[in-house]
């Protein structure tokens, strides 16, 4: 596991812990995340592929469908688990409002940005622009192959690469078309594919452990 991993969010160690959970960390369900971040109160959305974001201040585990959560409460750990897909955490450090998204390509192709925005303006009166975000590792074109991606997921032909679709770029675009500001995200090198010894992996040979739960994952918490 490592703690602030994303050197956008290290400045504001102070006000969030931040953590990456990693292939070694062996997180598989709700026992295991509590065990590594030595809590109980931590929440987890049921990742349904989808486009659906909410605001939680409660605990609960897998129990709430979404794709991207957003809280206020101090001392209520957000997590966000992927196996290729991309986890991102956010933060506006004005209204201590912290969230999660996880994206795979569906959840990209469903446009996630949109509505993960629209709870924040309509609950806090937050804007893109003043949010940070860090994009946890992910497949990279190459690894994201598709058998015909113009008709699997035509909602990104813009950004399929022969046989492939960039998705870190799709993303990318979204939230610069949302207006965050590119200073305001980082992403972290790696991809989880190439990476199989790093991270777990459901393209690169990993696909019973994970459909048995296995999976990398980024924490968010703030600090009370």
């Amino acid at each position: 596991m490592i703690s602030h991993p994303f050197s956008l969010l290290r400045p504001y160690a102070s006000r969030l812990d931040v953590q990456l959970f990693l292939k070694e960390d062996g997180m598989h369900g709700e026992e295991d995340v509590r065990r590594l971040l030595k809590t109980k109160n931590i929440m987890g959305p049921k990742q349904v592929h989808g486009n659906r974001a909410v605001v939680v201040r409660e605990p609960s585990w897998r129990k709430e469908e979404a794709d991207a959560v957003f809280t206020d409460v101090p001392g209520l750990t957000l997590v966000v688990s992927f196996a290729d897909c991309q986890g991102l955490v956010l933060f506006e450090p004005e209204k201590r409002v912290i969230g999660v998204i996880h994206a795979g390509w569906r959840t990209v192709a469903a446009n996630i940005v949109v509505p993960a925005f629209r709870v924040l303006e309509d609950e806090w009166k937050i804007m893109p622009q003043d949010v940070f975000i860090a994009l946890g590792p992910s497949l990279c074109t190459k690894c994201a192959g598709f058998s015909g991606p113009l008709r699997e997921v035509p909602a990104l032909r813009a950004f399929a690469r022969g046989k492939c679709i960039d998705l870190r770029a799709a993303l990318e675009h979204q939230l610069r078309e949302s207006g965050v500001p590119a200073e305001h995200s980082e992403r972290m090198k790696g991809c989880t594919r190439c990476e199989p010894q790093r991270y777990w992996t459901y393209r690169g040979g990993d696909r019973e452990a994970v459909r048995e739960g296995y999976m990398n994952g980024l924490a968010v918490k703030l600090k009370r």
